[in-house]
């Protein structure tokens, strides 16, 4: 065997790598071996991806077939055996990002089940609202993106990395291809979460940037802002720089209500000069922020959800103090801006109807929100989960109110937080884990039309070139617009 056939064959042996390890992904989900058919849908978006570097990778294999070598110059041949490396490296480079994900589900049994649960209550968050929205501008109810893998990062904050992101913002080292596109979206959590499974309440924040994305809401709100504020010296930081993280606030308050603005408000808990002081970040001031959520809640028009926006609302002012004179028209503002976010009626959303609408039609999609039921269900699970006392019936309306009910019954503990807080934990990991769930989140009867949509959504991804240079990868803050950190 000569030097050329040698490498040429060498090659092909491992251009199959990928090939067998995504076989064998598709293998487990499709059998849910461990629990790994709640990621079907997304091993079929990573498999279609690859579908088409395989085509790349099979021209290029022709070009090096044993009775085409002896065509090639030693210039040319060289030049072959690059491409080939380079295309191979590349895919490689991509596909160790989802290698990392799921392999945090290998890590140990309880990382499995803390990473279970977070993916199912990010797509029960997403799910029913993409479904509803799609119900609204007279799509198809399979044409929906996969929910979001979610994933554990050395990071402060949680993350939304969509679609629209580059491989390079998770955090990987990625090899060339920073220009290729996600397929699906995946969302950070800190390591150190998973020991307090009530600050998985950023998922419904999260899951809000998803929607934000895939339903085309920021410009339409955009243009209602400008046209509310449009006497407000402010309107430009409401409308160009902090929408997107109102958009997810939005989100947060309907998807996780009382248990999201308590959890949100701990996070946002540090020292005064952080909260009070100046911001260039595309988040709100920590100050005002807490304000719009109240004004979130009030404009649920639920009353329980009124009380909560008062006791946070005035908490919140006890701790920080009245409003700065640069604050205090921000404060002001609140309640028109939340009028806005949540009344608006958006074209996205087929002309006639807002975002408040996800939360007040619990009837024309399965699972979804119900402002006027959550906030109930919520108590009842945050009292059997404080307290061990009249555990609920593990319902699936229930799965994705798990945080939010945690999260409360977290900031109720008044004595003996240590092992009160471990009690929660479990108990709140077992009932998720006893709550009934579809076994296979793909789209069922419609998965060939699901399947055609994807095809399409994938055809129009670009695949950048694959430069054999190494280049620095962006990071989740170079951009405002692209930084969905939480």
């Amino acid at each position: 065997m000569t030097m050329r056939e040698q490498i040429a064959t060498e090659l092909r042996r491992r251009a199959q790598l990928l090939t067998g390890l995504i076989s064998d992904w598709q293998t487990q989900t499709d059998e849910n071996q461990a629990g790994m058919g709640i990621h079907q849908s997304q091993v079929r978006a990573v498999g279609r991806m690859f579908d088409a570097f395989k085509q790349r990778q099979d021209a290029l294999s022709k070009r090096l077939e044993p009775d085409r070598l002896p065509a090639l110059s030693d210039e040319e041949f060289a030049q072959a055996r690059e491409e080939f490396e380079q295309e191979l490296t590349g895919s490689h480079s991509i596909m160790s990002t989802f290698r990392y994900i799921f392999a945090q589900r290998r890590d140990s049994e309880q990382s499995k089940r803390i990473l279970d649960a977070a993916d199912l209550f990010a797509a029960y968050s997403y799910l029913p609202c993409i479904k509803l929205a799609n119900k609204w501008r007279g799509l198809p109810e399979e044409h929906y993106r996969e929910p979001p893998l979610i994933y554990l990062n050395a990071r402060l904050s949680p993350a939304a990395i969509t679609r629209e992101h580059y491989f390079g913002l998770i955090g990987l080292e990625l090899y060339g291809s920073l220009e290729q596109q996600l397929p699906i979206s995946v969302i950070s959590l800190a390591f150190h979460d998973v020991a307090a499974l009530w600050t998985f309440c950023s998922l419904y924040h999260e899951v809000g940037h998803l929607l934000d994305q895939d339903v085309g809401l920021h410009d339409e709100l955009k243009a209602a802002l400008d046209e509310r504020l449009q006497a407000s010296d402010r309107r430009e930081v409401w409308s160009e720089w902090w929408l997107r993280e109102m958009i997810a606030d939005v989100f947060g308050v309907m998807l996780g209500g009382a248990g999201y603005a308590r959890a949100l408000m701990s996070m946002l808990y540090k020292t005064n000069e952080l909260v009070t002081g100046p911001t260039t970040d595309v988040h709100p001031s920590p100050y005002v922020r807490m304000f719009l959520v109240g004004e979130l809640l009030r404009g649920m028009k639920e009353q329980p959800l009124t009380e909560v926006a008062d006791q946070i609302t005035q908490e919140w002012q006890a701790a920080y103090g009245n409003p700065t004179a640069k604050w205090a028209p921000f404060v002001a503002e609140c309640a028109a801006v939340a009028d806005v976010l949540l009344n608006t009626k958006l074209k996205a959303l087929g002309g006639e109807r807002a975002l408040l609408d996800f939360v007040t039609r619990p009837n024309e999609a399965d699972q979804a929100p119900d402002k006027a039921a959550d906030h109930a269900r919520v108590l009842q699970l945050e009292r059997y989960l404080r307290i061990d006392l009249k555990r609920p019936t593990p319902d699936t309306s229930l799965l994705r109110l798990v945080p939010a009910a945690a999260q409360l019954a977290a900031a109720n503990v008044s004595a003996n937080h240590t092992a009160v807080y471990e009690e929660i934990q479990q108990r709140a990991l077992e009932f998720a884990e006893a709550i009934p769930h579809k076994e296979f989140l793909g789209a069922g009867e419609a998965q060939d039309k699901h399947d055609d949509f994807l095809d399409d959504f994938l055809g129009r991804l670009k695949f950048g070139s694959l430069d054999i240079e190494r280049r620095s990868s962006p990071t989740l803050n170079s951009d405002k617009k692209e930084n969905q950190d939480g």
